[in-house]
């Protein structure tokens, strides 16, 4: 049969870290971060070819989570097959589908997650850990929970989590953005 497909858009694979990150940001940076991504992705088999496909959801002081990462036609879906959000529009519009708490090997993770970034994908105000190099106690950062299916996913506003000292650990999103 003819399987052609017309205007055809593929998934993007996204997860949340199976292992945190905290404390000792100078050895981090943001190209520090997606490589975290990239490895926990390779070392879980999701990568063959050594090329990077993953970016972090994180804001910086040089560019927000949304000018990171790959705005899909298509739909974000998890390692376990449900979908996340159905399209880089109905992800920034907050039409989220199923939490994003699933890491790398499937496994369910309830936890954390560093964005120091808006649902819309835009940056928090604030040094975003010094660019993510730095721990000191004193500085706040901004996360998510991995099992919220709302706002709360990337900017989590109950109880008093938010925000916490950089040095906390936290997980981090990988998106596939290649």
């Amino acid at each position: 049969g003819d399987t052609r497909c017309f205007e055809c858009v593929r998934d993007r694979l996204v997860f949340v870290t199976s292992e945190d990150v905290q404390g000792d940001f100078w050895t981090w940076s943001p190209q520090n971060l997606d490589y975290w991504c990239n490895h926990l992705a390779a070392v879980a088999g999701l990568i063959t070819d050594n090329k990077f496909r993953f970016k972090t959801w994180i804001s910086t002081s040089e560019e927000s989570a949304a000018e990171r990462v790959f705005h899909s036609r298509g739909r974000y879906v998890l390692r376990n097959g449900l979908v996340f959000a159905e399209s880089w529009d109905a992800l920034v519009a907050g039409e989220i589908l199923n939490p994003l708490n699933v890491d790398e090997n499937s496994q369910t993770k309830n936890i954390g997650v560093f964005t120091d970034t808006r649902p819309d994908g835009s940056a928090m105000p604030g040094t975003h850990c010094g660019d993510w190099q730095s721990d000191d106690p004193n500085t706040l950062v901004s996360r998510g929970s991995s099992s919220s299916v709302d706002a709360g996913w990337t900017l989590y506003v109950g109880e008093a989590t938010n925000p916490v000292p950089c040095a906390s650990p936290s997980s981090l999103y990988c998106f596939e953005s290649q």
